[in-house]
């Protein structure tokens, strides 16, 4: 039984520490201490409000006096509606109720009352001016703090005033060797502005949440930063207002919280009592982050901290690195944040696999799939699908690539045969190719009369294989003379001359066509001619068994030669003389007999 009862004590043991260490992580867990906020043994809160470092609101747990946080739970201050529980004021400032501090973005929202002015005529006559705020200097905020100009916006309501907003601040700087502001190096600098609410529009036609003019309300922004100080006020724009008592409001309030109602008019702001302001804070005991970070009370103390200059006034603000929040004001107050843990900051896929890394995080694609692993990304993608897709894409640029080569190419082409087109018809002109053409369709009308053929370019081409070496016949001084096979198997001799006068173009034609007239044995037969190269090309009937030349003079490579005797050679003379007797009968050409000889 002992043994029993021993075991369950145990047992009970157990269980009552499980349950006090689950309660004591609990508890660890909803404490603000635990997010190094604040100092170690420094209360994070006053009441509802987290009062972060560098405020603080005991001694040694706020960073310089500028940063004192007063919480009493007895003060109500700023209007009606904040009695009851802890309120957070400035230190011996009970007009500025702290709603709320920001690390984030370095601001802080105060609450304060509303600024309201009334004109009234008594039954004499005597018109009679009063305030809330008439022994009110302004609005002062403290020297760490300005008025944000991004945030709020100063705001009239009323029928048929004016509001005026002034400020008079002053823009300090620092020495060097200097840690707290000097008046010396002050300067002042001032600023107004106005906005103009009347009641033109119906009642029924003001539309709640929006701030009009002729609606009863008017919004403006406040144009410039740095400011501190300001002070607000109201007149009327009407001269008559006998009988007739006008109040209205003038105020500076954040322009995000406050929404105008038709009731503001008709029931006043009175309900109201107070607004929402924002503030600006940095750390202002030195100008910049170049002075500051050379003192020892520098505030940026987290490892994983910057610091950037303030952008409403002088000073400088701390912000924890990319990847990091908390406190940058604080020793460890930088801590990595878990993106991996986070759906929204969470940047893998949801094929990847999230690895947490001081500062951010790595994507890595499960083993077969490649990509960056981001959501926003290439993600990840099957290999083979991925190998597949790489294949289509360079297949597709590959064609694309041939397409244009093709169609390039085919352009190329074309341009070419254009201009050869374009350059074999002016060799055609300038070699007297329509002074042929003319000559050559009168003859059409003799049928007696054998007319001369114009041969292509393409023809002569094709006739020799492109002017092949082996086709030659015969070179001179003055050409070379080709052995060519023209369609239907006829062979021809072409000659291609190596130089031509232009100004001989006409006695040129002129031969030509006479030359093709000739039928006799003796004389070789000019079929005709080609006028688109640029030396005009002579085609000749062929005539077998080699030249005269190979037969008179004998060599080597010529033995047929030897065959001719004198009664030969003596028949061919009178051949040839029968011949130029034939040219000279018949053909009256002078300058055929003036070439020869």
């Amino acid at each position: 039984m002992s043994m029993r009862i021993k075991l369950v004590l145990v047992v009970v043991v157990i269980i009552l520490l499980e349950h006090y260490n689950h309660g004591e992580k609990a508890a660890a867990d909803t404490n603000p201490n635990q997010l190094e906020l604040v100092k170690p043994g420094c209360s994070a809160t006053c009441g509802s409000l987290v009062v972060p470092y560098p405020f603080g609101t005991t001694p040694g747990c706020y960073f310089n006096d500028d940063f004192f946080i007063s919480c009493n739970n007895t003060i109500t201050g700023g209007g009606g509606g904040y009695e009851g529980g802890p309120k957070a004021f400035f230190r011996g400032r009970s007009d500025f109720v702290i709603l709320n501090i920001s690390l984030e973005r370095q601001e802080m929202r105060v609450s304060r009352s509303i600024s309201k002015s009334c004109l009234e005529v008594d039954k004499t006559g005597n018109v009679t001016s009063y305030s809330n705020e008439d022994n009110n200097p302004g609005v002062i905020a403290p020297k760490a703090f300005r008025i944000s100009s991004r945030r709020n916006k100063f705001t009239t309501v009323g029928c048929n005033l004016f509001g005026l907003i002034q400020t008079v601040d002053q823009t300090i700087s620092s020495s060097p060797g200097s840690k707290k502001y000097s008046s010396e190096t002050s300067a002042l600098r001032g600023y107004i502005d106005a906005c103009v609410s009347t009641c033109t529009l119906r009642i029924e036609n003001v539309k709640n949440g929006t701030c009009h003019p002729h609606g009863g309300c008017c919004q403006t922004p406040i144009a410039i930063g740095d400011i501190n100080h300001y002070t607000t006020s109201l007149d009327t724009i009407s001269e008559d207002f006998r009988s007739v008592k006008l109040c209205g409001y003038a105020f500076v309030t954040e322009e995000e919280e406050f929404k105008f109602s038709s009731l503001d008019l008709i029931k006043s702001l009175d309900n109201r009592k107070a607004a929402p302001l924002v503030l600006d804070w940095a750390v202002r005991n030195h100008l910049n982050c170049a002075e500051a970070r050379s003192r020892k009370d520098y505030a940026c103390k987290a490892k994983y901290s910057d610091c950037l200059n303030s952008t409403n006034g002088p000073g400088y603000i701390c912000k924890c690195r990319k990847g990091y929040q908390g406190n940058p004001y604080l020793l460890h107050g930088c801590q990595d944040i878990n993106e991996c843990a986070s759906e929204k900051l969470n940047p893998c896929s949801s094929s990847a696999t999230c690895i947490n890394n001081p500062g951010g995080v790595t994507c890595t694609c499960s083993e077969g799939y490649i990509g960056d692993g981001k959501e926003a990304g290439t993600g990840c993608t099957h290999q083979f699908s991925r190998q597949l897709k790489l294949l289509v894409i360079a297949f597709g640029i590959c064609m694309g690539i041939l397409v244009l080569v093709t169609v390039g190419f085919w352009i190329y082409l074309v341009e070419k045969r254009r201009r050869l087109i374009k350059l074999k018809r002016m060799f055609f002109e300038q070699n007297g190719g329509i002074l042929l053409q003319q000559h050559l369709n009168l003859s059409r009308h003799k049928p007696s009369i054998e007319i001369m053929k114009i041969f292509s370019s393409d023809e002569l081409i094709k006739a020799t294989n492109n002017y092949d070496k082996s086709n030659i016949l015969g070179q001179g001084g003055n050409g070379t003379v080709y052995k060519g096979v023209l369609r239907g198997n006829k062979i021809v001799a072409i000659k291609r001359s190596k130089a031509c006068d232009r100004s001989q173009i006409g006695e040129f034609i002129n031969e030509g066509i006479v030359l093709s007239q000739v039928n006799h044995r003796n004389v070789v037969k000019l079929l005709g001619c080609c006028l688109e190269t640029e030396v005009p090309v002579l085609v000749y009937e062929f005539i077998t068994n080699g030249t005269l030349a190979s037969h008179l003079h004998p060599n080597q490579s010529q033995p047929l030669s030897i065959t001719l005797s004198w009664q030969m050679r003596l028949k061919i003379a009178a051949e040839i003389a029968g011949a130029l007797a034939y040219l000279i009968i018949h053909i009256y050409m002078r300058i055929i007999i003036s070439k020869i000889l």
